[in-house]
């Protein structure tokens, strides 16, 4: 809820971590400031705030933990969605970023309690790959680390980055979490869904190990997402079912995860569905 000066004109996308048993909720305050700004370089506040609940239902007072002042000099307004992990008994956390120099980044931040923090490292692109990456996820999977993350600015190509901004993933080889910048490469960018209804995916590791991502059923100021009806209800969009990830050594594959065949109906063969559609005629 919108209720502090820290995110008085809505809220960023972040995530939900537990530790403890308690959910801790890790977001982005949006604070645009009245005036001549361009809410690029000036004019906007980019609020990492938090807060708790031990019901799910029920939270405590906000707390702000990552302002502007807090950022490299190199990035403008624009850092938002942190996803925050635990890992050999310390916090991580990285958040999208729009630089000066119109290079999309992800900035990689550390602490040891998930109130102080730490910027650790930066991930790039050494030429501009896009102006913005959003929502960044970060994770190991069979050895191998993949920077999940949201290009803003890609032009479009044949068969690739279709989309207002696209949605996908880099294989980063020789990663690992010390205190030193990595180069992404874009050819090793590997889109996540090449269909126009996909952004935003966020990935987690379940019970049974599994790494489940889901993602968001819309894209962001797309002219073709007005949805007036459904904005009347007070709801916009929806998220996709879960989709479980494995890597094959080359690539990721997403296969829906198993729990939804337990939504099946009685299945039809398609003689039956025939003699059922004759029925009609």
């Amino acid at each position: 809820m919108t209720d502090s000066i820290w995110d008085r004109d809505g809220v960023y996308s972040g995530c939900a971590f537990t530790d403890d048993g308690e959910l801790e909720v890790f977001y982005t305050g949006n604070v645009k400031e009245t005036g001549d700004f361009d809410y690029i370089s000036d004019g906007r506040q980019a609020n990492i705030l938090y807060t708790v609940s031990k019901d799910g239902t029920n939270f405590a007072g906000k707390q702000l933990l990552l302002t502007n002042r807090d950022y490299p000099q190199t990035y403008t307004c624009h850092v938002r969605d942190p996803k925050v992990w635990k890992q050999d008994g310390q916090y991580y956390m990285v958040l999208g970023g729009r630089r000066t120099d119109e290079h999309g980044a992800v900035m990689i931040y550390t602490s040891p309690d998930k109130k102080v923090w730490f910027l650790l490292k930066e991930m790039t692109a050494k030429e501009a790959f896009g102006y913005m990456w959003e929502c960044p996820d970060l994770f190991e999977m069979n050895g191998k680390w993949f920077l999940l993350c949201c290009p803003q600015g890609l032009p479009a190509e044949t068969e690739r980055y279709q989309n207002l901004y696209q949605s996908g993933y880099f294989l980063c080889e020789d990663f690992t979490l010390e205190n030193s910048d990595y180069t992404c490469h874009p050819e090793t960018f590997c889109e996540l869904d090449h269909g126009f209804d996909f952004y935003a995916p966020q990935t987690f590791t379940d019970g049974r190990g599994r790494r489940i991502l889901i993602g968001w059923a819309g894209i962001p100021e797309e002219e073709r997402y007005g949805n007036a009806p459904a904005i009347a209800e007070g709801w916009q969009h929806a998220l996709t079912v879960p989709r479980e990830l494995t890597f094959d050594g080359e690539l990721l594959r997403q296969y829906p995860v198993q729990e939804l065949d337990l939504l099946h109906g009685e299945g039809l063969s398609l003689d039956e569905n025939v003699i059922q559609a004759a029925a009609f005629d």
